[in-house]
């Protein structure tokens, strides 16, 4: 491991700075270097391939263990624990399927507001009802509630010009839900 930090950043140091840091001699690193590449690694690359092949066939779902079991079917004589630390140092990772999380609070107590309206959106007269989208936010110091986009139900051939400066005209005369004034071209 060492050797290997030296040959990495052997381009940017001085050979005999970097051995005197991980200490270690030079000729040590000039040994391990012109050494020729040990049985196990050899090994370790290829049975990585292998690894890398069987995770990709899974669309990159398989873990340690499914992967072992293909090489074992295989014929590869291969342990568990060397495969999932084959994986690790080659970063090959299965993808984890996303646990199922209940949003819903099945023991809610609380009762949903009362529908005074009772789906009757038509009424007979001006200020009667109104309608407004509203969010609930919680927040360290409170409960805050906030509206957007509030509006009066009107009664049939109403008009609601009311208040709005002049280049805004009404969408129509009868209740145009969720378009009550348009801005004139």
């Amino acid at each position: 491991m060492k050797y290997a930090f030296i040959r990495d950043h052997r381009q940017h140091y001085p050979l005999t700075r970097l051995c005197e840091m991980l200490e270690v001699s030079p000729s040590g690193y000039h040994d391990w270097r012109d050494r020729p590449e040990s049985h196990r690694s050899r090994e370790n690359k290829r049975l990585t391939a292998r690894i890398a092949y069987y995770h990709r066939q899974s669309h990159e779902i398989y873990g340690s263990p499914k992967v072992h079991i293909d090489l074992v079917k295989e014929g590869e004589i291969v342990s568990v624990n060397r495969v999932a630390r084959l994986m690790k140092v080659a970063e090959i990772k299965s993808k984890m399927a996303a646990k199922f999380v209940i949003t819903t609070d099945s023991k809610n107590s609380m009762q949903p507001a009362p529908d005074l309206l009772q789906r009757q959106f038509e009424v007979a007269s001006r200020d009667k009802a109104w309608v407004s989208d509203t969010y609930v936010h919680w927040y360290p110091a409170g409960l805050v509630v906030s509206g957007r986009d509030t509006g009066l139900i009107l009664p049939p051939g109403d008009w609601l010009g009311h208040g709005y400066p002049e280049q805004y005209r009404i969408g129509s005369s009868s209740v145009d839900h969720g378009h009550l004034a348009t801005k004139e071209s």
